[in-house]
């Protein structure tokens, strides 16, 4: 940690409240993070009046907007604060402060001489902000077309850009003119959030000079997802956002799991938000997306990736669930790849193994009344389920089934369903 001392001071006009962007890191994983209130010259040893508490939950790395509750009293002057980190240590947590963070409130007859001066800085920090933003959006959809012709140093610069445009919106943030007006409080929010997440996504890419694997036929993008899970997750943990729960268990925070969750071998990683039942059992790897829910009793098997929002029960293995999509009730569900905003009612079954246990072949009918057959070498292959698809009760998929975009089908479904059938309604 740095030992407190004097920092140069932001200007916060009379009657505006101190707001503070921090971010703290541990690789002990951290308990709780605190606001002080201390004097401009307050040093280490001096005493703070503690004004807000963050707990941590044991994560290695802590960020937060902070803004204090009430504006300052005094009408001019400096106030000070800082920021106090505990770490996770069980006996003696070691304690790290910041550098003091000061504000200087101006009398009126300095604010109004500055104003001029705030008004250029907004509308030109603005104007740069978006432009550089176009700029951005622009080359970067022109690296994810071109990916394979792209590179580490053109995405680095893209990542760079990206870092500027939050320096621009936290710099009209910060002035006192709130020349965002109405918008305050959303851009506020894209500050913290999804502008973080923008960097964070353009840091994590892979380098662009890999070998990318192209797919050919729909079965193979289930093999694809089986090779890489296991790399994927590893990321996802090595990012600093998951904390081990238990052992194989990684969850980021505001995760909640159920004590009778049995992890019977990981990893198993939890985003934010996602919720897992009582009595449900875990064989990793597996990846549970945000705000997803499994509920009480499922078997989530290896290989399985729940995207965000997704209901699941039952039991379900193998599988990539985009997001949006639900499989709330009984039925097994494995080795098969499901679009988003799908519902699978209650007791939909598919099949991902042939009676024989010898590969399984698809076959896609021709014009003149002839059908192709594709080998996929696979002996495990549930269903290719497009987006906006629903099932009726106690639906049986076969092997290899493939089911086009927003198809309604109920029954024993046919292998092959093409966009838009319906097989419940009679006519549709």
């Amino acid at each position: 940690g740095r030992r407190g001392g004097a920092q140069p001071a932001f200007l916060l006009p009379p009657g505006e409240r101190p707001q503070i962007e921090f971010r703290v890191s541990d690789d002990f994983g951290l308990s709780e993070v605190a606001v002080e209130e201390v004097t401009p010259e307050a040093s280490r040893e001096d005493k703070g009046t503690g004004l807000e508490r963050f707990p941590a939950d044991g994560a290695k790395e802590f960020r937060r907007v902070w803004a204090s509750a009430t504006s300052p009293t005094r009408r001019s002057g400096d106030i000070a604060y800082r920021i106090v980190a505990r770490d996770n240590r069980p006996d003696q947590p070691n304690e790290s402060l910041s550098a003091n963070v000061i504000f200087r409130i101006p009398t009126q007859a300095e604010f109004d001489k500055l104003q001029n001066e705030l008004e250029k800085a907004a509308l030109g920090g603005l104007q740069k902000m978006i432009d550089l933003q176009k700029r951005n959006l622009s080359d970067t959809v022109t690296l994810r077309d071109f990916l394979k012709d792209s590179t580490a140093a053109q995405w680095t610069e893209a990542t760079e850009r990206q870092k500027q445009i939050r320096a621009y919106m936290r710099d009209l943030l910060a002035n006192p003119l709130k020349p965002l007006g109405g918008l305050t409080a959303g851009a506020q929010k894209l500050y913290a959030g999804e502008m973080v997440l923008a960097i964070d996504a353009l840091q994590s890419l892979p380098d662009a000079d890999a070998d990318i694997e192209m797919l050919s036929l729909p079965h193979e993008i289930l093999g694809a997802h089986e090779r890489t899970i296991a790399g994927a997750l590893a990321v996802q943990i090595d990012s600093g956002r998951f904390r081990e729960r238990r052992p194989g268990l990684f969850a980021a925070a505001g995760a909640e799991i159920a004590e009778q969750v049995v992890v019977r071998h990981g990893p198993v990683v939890v985003d934010a938000g996602a919720e897992i039942g009582p009595f449900v059992c875990l064989d990793g790897p597996i990846w549970i997306g945000s705000r997803a829910r499994v509920n009480p009793h499922a078997w989530i098997r290896a290989g399985t990736a729940i995207g965000a929002e997704c209901r699941v029960g039952g039991e379900v293995e193998a599988t990539a669930m985009e997001p949006f999509s639900n499989k709330p009730h009984d039925g097994f569900l494995g080795h098969s790849h499901i679009g988003s905003w799908v519902n699978l009612a209650a007791g939909t079954i598919t099949s991902n193994l042939k009676a024989t246990y010898g590969p399984i072949r698809l076959h896609t009918p021709a014009a003149d009344g002839s059908r192709m057959t594709i080998h996929t070498g696979r002996q495990f292959l549930g269903a290719l389920v497009g987006d906006f698809v629903k099932t009726s009760i106690n639906t049986t998929l076969p092997c290899g089934a493939r089911i086009g975009i927003a198809a309604t089908v109920g029954g024993l479904v046919p292998e092959d369903v093409a966009a838009f059938t319906n097989m419940v309604v009679p006519g549709g």
